[in-house]
């Protein structure tokens, strides 16, 4: 595994530069070959096109220093662990459940089912290996105030667990701002190392990157960070073999709506979301306690739908006649 090459071990830049670049939590390498140049051409007080070249510098380097290693797809295929949702359904869909070294979108609508998808999951990553879980612990990083200790006590009960041992296996942060929850990433990252984590949950990824930066204008700069988040969790996943979930808010699709299409709803982030997330899962709600589960994107799952049923047990099939 590399180690991250900070900007100010290098001779590159001036201190007053890289200084400014900090205050926007641009601190490596990596963060600054993948923002955007634009962004970074303001920060900076470089051109465009100076930026573009330190950026094409740094990517050569990079690629120069990383340890290639191929691998069979079989062999691929095999190392990776998953965890039930909880419903047989939802978990085909997904190719046999939430995978580890991957990330996973749920999004959807209010009450279509993406925080309790996580609090699930958090139960169930505590499952043995036999029951569909890992036998590992859980971090949940809480953006909306929505943990809920009873709702996952329930949950465990339900699922042959000791609560009270289960509460005790989930990290839990509550942060309230978008700085808070990039350090929580890197918090998570580091909680990984010492604990046996196989799971980190966020829910949800993007509504303080929309409350905190709301103006047009502002689009560069919440994009280059939600960036920099996105790209902390896919190291999480891929670093150290954890599944990745996160729940994300959604909108409507103005265009869509102004052409009569009727009311189409798209997940909030754009593409920085869309090309970092490995499976991306719409939810909407059905009738009763019946969710709809559909995957809208994956590099390999089909585009099809799941219905699953949010019980006082949590996450389960529909019932069968």
């Amino acid at each position: 595994m590399r180690r991250e090459v900070r900007l100010d071990e290098l001779d590159l830049l001036p201190e007053d530069v890289i200084r400014r670049l900090e205050e926007k939590d641009i601190l490596t390498v990596e963060d600054f070959v993948y923002a955007d140049p634009k962004y970074l051409a303001e920060v900076t007080g470089m051109t465009e096109k100076e930026v573009e070249s330190l950026q094409d510098e740094l990517r050569d380097a990079v690629a120069e220093a990383d340890e290639v290693e191929f691998r069979t797809l079989d062999r691929v295929e095999r190392e990776r662990d998953r965890i039930t949702t909880g419903s047989s359904a939802l978990d085909e869909i997904l190719g046999g459940g939430v995978g580890c070294g991957e990330l996973t979108e749920f999004a959807g609508p209010f009450g279509s089912g993406k925080t309790q998808i996580a609090f699930q999951l958090c139960v169930n990553v505590q499952l043995p290996e036999s029951e569909g879980g890992l036998e590992a612990k859980a971090v949940f990083i809480d953006t909306e105030g929505t943990i809920s200790p009873q709702r996952i006590k329930q949950m465990a009960q339900a699922a042959g667990l000791d609560p009270g041992e289960a509460l005790r296996n989930i990290y839990v942060t509550q942060v309230g701002s978008v700085e808070e929850q990039l350090q929580a990433a890197k918090r998570a990252y580091e909680l990984c190392e010492r604990e046996d984590v196989g799971l980190v949950a966020v829910d949800s990824l993007t509504a303080h990157f929309r409350a905190e930066f709301p103006r047009l204008k502002d689009v560069k700069e919440r994009q280059t960070m939600l960036a920099n988040h996105v790209k902390d969790l896919w190291k999480i996943a891929t670093d150290h073999d954890v599944a990745v979930v996160f729940t994300n808010q959604v909108h409507v699709d103005v265009e869509a709506a102004t052409k009569g299409r009727g009311r189409k709803y798209e997940p909030v982030g754009g593409t920085i979301v869309a090309h970092q997330a490995t499976h991306r899962i719409m939810l909407r709600r059905a009738k009763g306690e019946v969710r709809i589960a559909r995957v809208i994107d994956s590099p390999y799952l089909p585009q099809r739908e799941a219905p699953f049923r949010i019980t006082k047990e949590g996450i389960r099939d529909l019932q069968t006649e």
